[in-house]
Parts: C-alpha cells; structure tokens; sequence
C-alpha cells in the first residue's frame, strides 16, 4: 500500500476515535433543572402527606366500579409484561440537532416501519426545553 493512502487512513481513524469518546461524554444536569425537580419532589411529598390525613371512603357501588378498573388494569399491564410482546428489531436515533425539514419524514419513517424512534440527548441540557420542543 502506498504511503499516502496508509496515512489517510490512520488519520480518519484517529478523528473517528476522537468524535466517539467525545459523544460518550455524559449530559450534566443544570442547577436550574436540578432546583425544578426537587421543588416538583417536594410539592409531591406535600400532596401525599394532605391525603394521608384524609379518610375517603366511597359508597359501595362505586367501590366496585374502583376495585373492576383495578383489576382491568392489572390484568392488561400484566399482558403488556408478557413475553409475547415482540422486541424490536432496530431501535432509530434522532436528535433535535436535525433540522425540522430532515427530523419530520425521518420519524415519520420511522413510524411507518415500526421502529422505535429513542431521542439522543437534551436539547441545550435542559429538559424543559427538550420536551416543549417535543410537544411541538
């Protein structure tokens, strides 16, 4: 082999190597996202702790409703748990760093193959504004 093409090549695989260990770096968690989940994880506890205080009882026609939707419920999440479920094939990567033109007909693709499309990443590190865009 010649020369130049040798060192072509170990040049693209040093980039490659270089590109890979700087996307497996992990998201930090701003100060601002960390201060919105406690104060979500304290308003939570503060809910909890008012209806442990209460005593709801319900008449009994509609305790039956409520222990039926119970039991439909168990009994579908136990189906969904099943080992019957299918494991998908291909798991599709998009980022929020495609443009809008390329992500759309990508996840729309996507859907019509039946992969799962797996969001990489954050938009700017923040959730909020990761998921606003996704509700977008």
């Amino acid at each position: 082999m010649n020369r130049p093409l040798m060192t072509a090549l170990t040049l693209s695989a040093a980039l490659l190597c270089a590109q890979s260990v700087q996307a497996a770096e992990q998201p930090t968690v701003s100060a601002g996202d960390m201060a919105y989940m406690k104060q979500k994880q304290t308003e939570l506890e503060q809910f909890q702790a008012q209806l442990k205080g209460m005593n709801i009882t319900l008449p009994p026609a509609q305790q039956n409703k409520v222990s039926q939707l119970q039991n439909e419920i168990a009994a579908s999440q136990a189906d969904q748990n099943s080992a019957d479920r299918p494991t998908p094939q291909a798991l599709y990567f998009v980022s929020l760093g495609i443009p809008e033109e390329g992500l759309l007909p990508m996840l729309a693709d996507a859907r019509r193959f039946g992969i799962p499309a797996t969001l990489r990443g954050l938009l700017d590190n923040d959730f909020r504004k990761t998921a606003s865009v996704m509700f977008e």
